[in-house]
């Protein structure tokens, strides 16, 4: 009993966090951090389709020795790059508009918006970005991460590789954030389901517990520490057919001193974001680079980790692979991970 009440207490005192609609932030006396996007693929690929359209204009070539690009095939060619090329070209089109942005600089603090600028149409009302002080942050570094999972059941590899700019928070409840990233992910910012296209690109995550010495909360301490009358069912119970129980009451797991975790591709670089950072009192630790190997054998920390990403395809291969799942098995038992992880209910089939 005292435990749980001195933890209601320090709970109390925690330094709420600020989350904003994005007509709430501020747009003079700031430094601005724009999302990037694939302006030379747009350029390689627009090239290649027209030398396909000329080349199906000419009927065709010969080069080399018996070598030859058929007009058909070329027109072919075109046709399937051109529809990836308009892709390409409407993301760069989004990546013009002011509200592209990814993080936003004061003199208290940042502002970092979790929606992703190729989500931009959703244009629902409503938080969607936070702002976090520089008092709260207690470290800061840049973390490049790889994971290697199956392409496919029975051989070959992917590979996914990201940096990251991670942010050590201190202090702080970030459950209510936790609870938006998680309705973003789902595509029901608000609680409420978008009808528009939804890109699979979610640039703001929080890692639980953190790192270091603020790591000091494990599960078990954690939930001793800060209690809920039904404790979230374990993964594992998930993998072993129990898909989805616990999802409900998660929604009451209290999160504080999170990682605040934010995929960096924007301009400027993340080397400035760092030393601007620095520059406020923010102690800066060692870059980290990590990667795993999920080929072969899956551990629940990384199945954890791909769940709270919303990495739903990644997470099929690597179930299928290191099991006997079948593909919608693997489908549904992955979707109700990620909705335990991001403390959401299992959605319908997608």
């Amino acid at each position: 009993m005292f435990l749980q009440n001195a933890s209601t207490t320090y709970m109390a005192f925690m330094i709420p966090l600020r989350l904003l609609e994005l007509s709430d932030v501020p747009d003079n006396d700031i430094r601005e951090f724009r999302a990037s996007s694939p302006w030379l693929t747009m350029l390689l690929v627009g090239l290649v389709v027209g030398f396909c359209i000329w080349v199906g204009l000419q009927g065709g070539i010969r080069f080399g020795k018996g070598g030859a690009l058929p007009g058909f095939l070329a027109w072919w060619i075109a046709f399937g790059l051109g529809l990836y090329w308009l892709l390409v070209a409407n993301l760069c089109l989004k990546s013009l508009k002011p509200s592209a942005w990814l993080v936003r600089a004061d003199s208290q603090g940042l502002y970092i918006k979790w929606r992703s600028y190729q989500n931009m149409a959703w244009q629902t009302k409503g938080p969607q970005v936070v702002y976090v002080p520089y008092s709260i942050i207690a470290e800061a570094r840049r973390h490049k991460r790889r994971w290697s999972t199956p392409e496919h059941r029975h051989g070959g590899n992917m590979e996914v590789r990201n940096t990251f700019l991670e942010l050590q928070l201190r202090d702080v409840d970030t459950t209510q954030l936790s609870q938006y990233l998680a309705e973003e992910r789902a595509g029901r910012p608000g609680g409420k389901p978008v009808r528009k296209a939804r890109w699979q690109h979610f640039p703001v995550a929080l890692e639980p517990n953190g790192h270091g010495k603020y790591a000091a909360l494990d599960d078990e301490t954690r939930h001793a520490s800060y209690p809920h009358p039904n404790p979230p069912q374990e993964s594992e119970k998930l993998l072993a057919g129990h898909p989805g129980e616990g999802a409900n009451e998660s929604l009451r797991e209290p999160h504080v001193n999170d990682l605040l975790r934010i995929e960096w591709r924007a301009k400027p670089g993340i080397k400035i974001v760092l030393e601007l950072l620095r520059e406020h009192g923010v102690t800066i630790t060692t870059p980290m680079s990590t990667q795993s190997d999920l080929t072969s054998h899956a551990g629940e920390a990384d199945l954890k980790e791909l769940a709270r990403q919303g990495e739903l395809m990644a997470m099929i291969r690597v179930m299928r692979a290191n099991s006997d799942l079948s593909l919608e098995e693997a489908h549904t038992r992955a979707k109700a991970m990620i909705a335990e992880m991001q403390n959401t209910p299992p959605q319908g089939k997608a």
